[in-house]
């Protein structure tokens, strides 16, 4: 074999290697920007691991998502309730398609929650057996902030101002919700008599009503 026919053998083997690289690196990009124009969830984080996720209204395949990588099995709705809703439509066949327990709790204008209504949330969350539990409004702003502080506050006890700069990374208004925030000192106030009043570990002790005045987060 001549020193030619050797480097023209070389020459071939280095080809073929190139272009199977060159194919693999292709398919990697094609998945990769699959994956990348897939929408994301809207304003998705976690609050407790494999217990408490908040994000805006899913849509489309977010549902798929949230089932099968988040394994959720509860979904709170803090919206109005619109049967007719493109939205509410979408989001009934997605939970009746993957199992999935609608809970609705409508919470309207900038008003505090009624003591019914949070603890409507804190009994599902809770709950072992609604685990894991998203809750959502329309732009996972306001509303989901403000429940997901009364969660902060009694389950894990942060304080308001905890509460109310995690909720400034949503673009939560302070200013524009004075009731949210009275409602949170009032919260975080009840729940501090409440441990004074009671040996009960702090992460199990959950006030059932809020006073009217608050001492702030002290």
């Amino acid at each position: 074999m001549t020193i030619d026919n050797c480097k023209s053998k070389s020459r071939k083997k280095q080809l073929v290697t190139y272009l199977l690289l060159l194919a693999l690196l292709a398919g990697e990009l094609c998945l990769a920007g699959w994956y990348g124009h897939r929408k994301a969830i809207y304003k998705f984080d976690v609050v407790r691991a494999g217990i408490l996720y908040r994000s805006g209204q899913p849509e489309g395949e977010n549902w798929d998502r949230l089932a099968t990588l988040y394994n959720v099995k509860t979904v709170i709705d803090l919206r109005e309730i619109v049967p007719t809703a493109d939205w509410s439509v979408e989001q009934d066949a997605a939970c009746e398609k993957y199992g999935i327990k609608l809970v609705h709790i409508e919470m309207l204008g900038r008003d505090e929650p009624p003591t019914q209504d949070w603890q409507k949330f804190l009994d599902i969350t809770n709950d072992p057996n609604n685990w894991p539990v998203l809750v959502h409004c329309e732009m996972g702003t306001s509303r989901t902030g403000v429940i997901v502080g009364c969660y902060r506050i009694t389950q894990q006890g942060w304080t308001p101002t905890m509460v109310s700069k995690e909720a400034v990374n949503y673009y939560f208004k302070p200013e524009k919700h004075p009731a949210y925030l009275k409602f949170w000192r009032d919260l975080f106030t009840a729940r501090k008599k409440s441990l004074q009043a009671s040996s009960a570990p702090a992460s199990t002790s959950v006030p059932t009503t809020i006073g009217t005045q608050s001492n702030g987060d002290k």
